[in-house]
């Protein structure tokens, strides 16, 4: 196993970079939004290298020039690389009206090719939409289709949530939710891969369930989880897929990571990996494990833990095989992986953040 620094290859940024991290086959997307960049590495012959960084149009209305919060979320898949903008700062006092909280919020969704150097990224979010609380927090992509949480974006339902579905060539195409009380928060957790959406349920009579919806033919399910995991706590940490397989994680330190096949009828759980909860990342045949759990319901930006273990699985059919990376005495942000490389995004109270990658061997 070799383990590199990323941001050595990108000597001018700054204490926000790593953020928020994503990698599919040979590239890794690094978002740094305090100064409004997302960094592109491309691997070549076993080397990476920062191929460009990507910005927001100069005229765009929510993060222009010094506009910090542009590449607070990133995603890619295939050829699409899909970011989230979001920044919430305090009003001056001559603009706050009564009933107003005092906040000033900026949230948006973009999405560019991989391989356009030339165009800068598309504004795929209107006005109306990105006026959400939470609007631009996390981000999935499959290549094809872009998610993107909601939240308090119907102002007469205030807390509630719901999952934006847009494309490339079309913008916002609808949003994915729910009714009744089990909206609030919806959207916080996602993840997305062949076409499928999956959605952790955090409130109301259906917390702790997953829902899940095909967005080609607009079916939705809700995820059979199994006793022993209802048993030890509907409490939903973290999801990832790579279909046909989706990874639960809980919040109890003790409670196994669920596997679940999705094109099996009964849904049933394929395999049970015994971890501490934490932040999970797959792809392909890999899983990472961030092994301590996030105590934000919103993806675990801002816990300190005095211990953080990173592990690695392989070979997810099966036997399974495990390898321990990492430890380190810091609050780990994210984590992204692919087959051959696992990535963490390591926070330090000196230097800001530090993404590492890590060649694992087969």
């Amino acid at each position: 196993m070799q383990r590199e620094n990323i941001g050595k290859l990108a000597p001018d940024a700054g204490p926000t970079f790593g953020a928020a991290i994503a990698a599919d086959a040979d590239v890794l997307v690094v978002g740094e939004p305090g100064a409004s960049r997302v960094h592109v590495f491309q691997q070549d012959e076993g080397q990476w290298r920062r191929a460009r960084v990507i910005e927001p149009p100069e005229d765009d209305p929510q993060f222009g020039p010094g506009r910090p919060g542009f590449g607070y979320s990133v995603a890619v898949k295939g050829d699409l690389i899909a970011i989230g903008g979001f920044h919430l700062s305090a009003k001056a006092s001559d603009d706050r009206v009564p009933g107003d909280d005092g906040y000033l919020r900026r949230s948006a969704i973009y999405a560019q090719p991989v391989q356009d150097a030339a165009s800068g990224p598309v504004l795929l979010s209107s006005r109306d939409l990105s006026d959400g609380y939470l609007f631009g927090v996390n981000i999935a992509t499959d290549g094809k289709f872009i998610a993107a949480g909601l939240q308090d974006w119907e102002p007469s339902r205030r807390g509630m949530g719901a999952v934006g579905v847009f494309s490339l060539d079309a913008g916002f195409k609808r949003a994915v939710g729910l009714d009744d009380a089990s909206s609030r928060r919806l959207g916080s957790i996602i993840t997305l891969d062949a076409a499928h959406l999956s959605v952790a349920v955090l409130s109301g009579p259906k917390a702790g369930q997953v829902l899940i919806e095909d967005l080609n033919s607009r079916e939705q399910a809700f995820l059979k989880r199994t006793e022993e995991a209802l048993a030890a706590g509907p409490a939903v940490n973290s999801l990832s897929m790579t279909w046909p397989r989706l990874f639960v994680s809980g919040t109890s330190e003790e409670q196994p990571i669920e596997v679940y096949r999705l094109d099996q009828d009964d849904e049933a759980a394929l395999e049970t990996f015994i971890a501490p909860g934490g932040v999970v990342a797959a792809s392909g045949g890999a899983l990472a494990v961030m092994a301590a759990p996030a105590e934000s319901p919103f993806g675990g930006h801002s816990q300190t833990y005095p211990e953080t273990w990173l592990h690695f699985y392989q070979d997810l059919i099966a036997p399974v095989s495990y390898q321990q990376v990492d430890q380190f005495r810091a609050k780990t942000v994210s984590v992204a992986v692919n087959d051959g490389n696992l990535f963490a995004a390591v926070y330090d109270s000196k230097s800001g953040n530090i993404v590492y990658a890590y060649r694992m061997s087969n």
